[in-house]
């Protein structure tokens, strides 16, 4: 997981005329006389604020794996609209159905309940994020438009990647690419989105394998250029081991799959060889 700069929202989705905000206030009205029926919303899937989605999230908002070539994926409500698992509570924050902070994209695995093998485990678990959204005290928690959220705010467990840098919340094992919770947010996270999932493990297994060999032809032509004493073999031994240092850094760009986990072992890589 990496952090996501969000844009300001596209006019048409916070257009007082258009369709969204119409919905939205006719979802506060159909709630104040405590329906029996949930309001159907519909408009948050509309194909134009898929496009606008896709724009910044390229890959999952979460695990950061790719989905385009197996699915589209999942618009996914922060806060949940429909229902809140931990309360049990119908409706959701329905009022920020189609708040544009309120909305990202990610892939089936992280938004919809699925049996997943968990790394390190014999056991099949029911994880995938849902309606979930954890809070420290319920005494926060919003139930309606006009509530604070400001302090339900700083309460939330789980991390959203726009609004903070989940760089702050993990590290990496030294030996296998799963994640390790450093903070409560972390841990949380981890569990909500299913990031130890076996599947997940494998294929960023895959890109660490090809990075850690980046890695090693990086150090490589770094200490044959310190060693050679020749100024104009060592002048192209320079072009050698910068070449290949940002060959390396490429696997830390944000539209690279995994790169919240490249950026870690980079980083790692740079202070034992003192480069930082």
């Amino acid at each position: 997981m990496i952090f996501i700069e969000r844009p300001p929202a596209p006019g048409f989705l916070i257009d007082e005329q258009g369709k969204w905000v119409k919905e939205i206030k006719d979802a506060i009205k159909h709630y104040k006389n405590n329906p029996t029926k949930p309001f159907k919303f519909s408009h948050y899937n509309d194909k134009r604020v898929k496009e606008e989605l896709e724009k910044i999230f390229t890959k999952c908002a979460y695990c950061e794996s790719t989905y385009q070539s197996s699915s589209d994926g999942d618009i996914e409500h922060f806060r949940p609209k429909g229902s809140i698992i931990e309360i049990k509570r119908k409706p959701g924050y329905y009022w920020l159905a189609n708040d544009w902070d309120n909305l990202l994209l990610s892939c089936q695995h992280c938004n919809q309940k699925r049996i997943h093998k968990i790394y390190d485990s014999k056991k099949k678990e029911s994880l995938g994020k849902k309606d979930q959204f954890p809070l420290k005290k319920e005494k926060y928690r919003m139930s309606k438009p006009s509530d604070s959220f400001k302090a339900e705010e700083k309460d939330r467990l789980l991390i959203n990647p726009c609004v903070e840098n989940p760089i702050n919340h993990f590290i990496y094992h030294d030996l296998e690419p799963v994640m390790i919770p450093e903070t409560d947010r972390g841990e949380i996270s981890i569990e909500v989105y299913a990031l130890r999932r076996r599947k997940l493990i494998i294929e960023r297994k895959k890109i660490r394998i090809h990075l850690f060999h980046q890695m090693d032809q990086t150090k490589l032509t770094l200490e044959i250029w310190n060693s050679e004493t020749d100024k104009k073999k060592k002048k192209n031994l320079k072009k050698a081991y910068t070449g290949a240092y940002e060959l390396m850094l490429q696997f830390a760009q944000a539209d690279r799959q995994y790169a919240g986990m490249c950026r870690f072992y980079i980083k790692e890589f740079l202070k034992e060889n003192d480069l930082i």
